[in-house]
């Protein structure tokens, strides 16, 4: 048997005991925020003429993205269409053959052709 928990003046010991921040030295402390006194406004520290201030970001141009949007082409869309199904019974090769015929056809648009070039390596991972 536990004597400890048998006797009531070890619980009455344990009650008597310091709290724990009591227990923590001074220097182990940490300072959060600086305290100031009423009223006392925040002291900005000057920098000296070789320290850059970082108040004020660069400005950066950016350049202008264009907006032109380039319309699908019926006819690679019909090529991207029976890749995907050339894709879906297993025919990879035929499917690699239609995407590279629409990722090449000059009317085809960088939507197309980025489709195309996803059926490519989705095949090329198989």
């Amino acid at each position: 048997m536990n004597s400890h928990a048998s006797s009531p003046a070890s619980v009455a010991s344990h009650d008597e005991q310091e709290p724990a921040e009591a227990l923590v030295s001074p220097a182990l402390k940490i300072v959060l925020a600086p305290k100031f006194e009423d009223g006392e406004p925040y002291a900005r520290e000057e920098l000296g003429p070789d320290i850059e201030s970082h108040d004020s970001p660069e400005e950066v141009v950016a350049e202008a993205i264009s907006q032109d949007v380039v319309p699908d082409s019926e006819h690679v869309r019909e090529q991207l269409n029976i890749a995907e199904k050339l894709g879906f019974i297993g025919d990879l090769e035929g499917m690699v053959e239609f995407a590279e015929l629409a990722l090449n056809d000059p009317n085809a648009s960088p939507r197309q052709r980025n489709q195309a070039d996803i059926l490519i390596r989705r095949a090329s991972s198989l």
